[in-house]
């Protein structure tokens, strides 16, 4: 009779046993492979013999196998405060990406809610952008104007000048 793999250790039976790396477990003996911890969870343990996969922070997800809390990133809408816990971005704010990035502040003119994953202009406002570090906001009820400006604006036929 071969050898087979205690629980924690993964392995063909009758041949070298290695411990189930962090973020995945083995709860049974024998030719199995070890289970990732779902999506949403993470574990720092190496060779764990059950599931002790821990849930994310409230507000962050991870994919499966995570093997530390710093694989958690916060969702859409919610930034690393203070390097724990994902806190929805300030009014004003906002963030479209996952991940522990920092919440970015809305342009002049428009407005992020609390936890807002975008900005919203008001009614019949337009921003277009420039170049990488300019973008123009204009108000326009003609929204064919506004389309037209735009690319006007973006293919530098147009001079703007600060009101």
């Amino acid at each position: 009779m071969d050898c087979v793999c205690n629980r924690g250790l993964t392995g063909a039976d009758g041949s070298l046993c290695i411990e189930c790396v962090a973020g995945k477990y083995k709860s049974v003996s024998g030719d199995v492979a070890c289970t990732d911890c779902a999506e949403g969870e993470y574990s720092a343990v190496v060779g764990a013999d059950s599931n002790v996969c821990q849930k994310c922070p409230p507000n962050s997800l991870s994919q499966s196998g995570t093997s530390e809390r710093n694989g958690c990133l916060c969702d859409v809408g919610f930034s690393l405060a203070d390097g724990q816990i994902c806190t929805e971005c300030p009014v004003g704010t906002y963030k479209d990406l996952i991940g522990n990035s920092a919440c970015v502040v809305c342009l002049t003119g428009s407005n992020g809610e609390s936890g807002a994953s975008r900005c919203v202009l008001p009614e019949n406002t337009h921003i277009v952008k420039v170049t990488n570090e300019y973008r123009a906001i204009f108000r326009s009820s003609d929204t064919a104007a506004a389309a037209l400006l735009a690319t006007a604006i973006t293919q530098h036929r147009v001079h703007t000048t600060l009101a």
